[in-house]
């Protein structure tokens, strides 16, 4: 809890006071500012730093479809030679609540979707049973795109290369809540709340860590 806590504080540094909905995850009866019914949110950005590190096609793609059309068949780092397919991400491209794993499993790198091994199969069922929605409801994505050998954790290089991709996959979604998944879960998805400024725009962004 105290980490989500952190995490969420810190995304409100890195992007301003933000006279926003609160989120139903922060509370519906919360105090947060509201924005009239029908008012025109803000256009999603990137923080400026972090805008200057990625491709232009990244940086100025409008929509997921656009998104994916810039990674392309990716060789930006070394696990492009050892992959089926890319994993790009699954679901509502204007989801509320967005899983973040760490990279595909031998399963997804088949299928090319995140999530269907067995621990796509107890997602499913927290979705589902737990949560009462459809898992086209959400959207689900790796910080990965590509299988690391054996299933190992993703190095430095990797997630450098990954990580602009996500960010603006987060940044075009929007999402109230980000969900993160993994064992390396709180190291980076703060870092990527932050990064993806344009998660203000739904209002208060919660960042959990299961």
């Amino acid at each position: 809890m105290r980490s989500g806590r952190v995490a969420a504080a810190a995304h409100r540094r890195a992007c301003g006071r933000v006279g926003t909905r609160t989120t139903a995850a922060a509370g519906q009866g919360g105090g947060g500012a509201r924005i009239p019914e029908g008012a025109e949110r803000p256009t999603p950005v990137v923080s400026e730093a972090f805008d200057l590190l990625m491709e232009p096609a990244v940086r100025t793609a409008n929509d997921l479809p656009q998104l994916r059309a810039a990674i392309g068949d990716c060789t930006r780092c070394k696990l492009a030679s050892g992959r089926t397919n890319l994993v790009f991400g699954v679901g509502n491209p204007a989801a509320e609540l967005v899983f973040v794993g760490e990279a595909p499993g031998r399963d997804e790198d088949l299928r090319g979707e995140p999530f269907i091994g067995r621990a796509g199969q107890l997602l499913t069922e927290i979705i589902t049973k737990g949560m009462k929605l459809r898992r086209e409801d959400v959207y689900i994505a790796n910080i990965i795109k590509c299988r690391p050998p054996q299933n190992r954790n993703p190095e430095a290089d990797e997630i450098a290369s990954c990580e602009p991709f996500l960010v603006r996959q987060l940044a075009l979604i929007r999402p109230k809540v980000i969900v993160a998944l993994g064992p390396s879960r709180r190291r980076h998805c703060s870092r990527l709340v932050r990064r993806s400024r344009g998660c203000a725009a739904r209002g208060r962004t919660t960042t959990a860590f299961r």
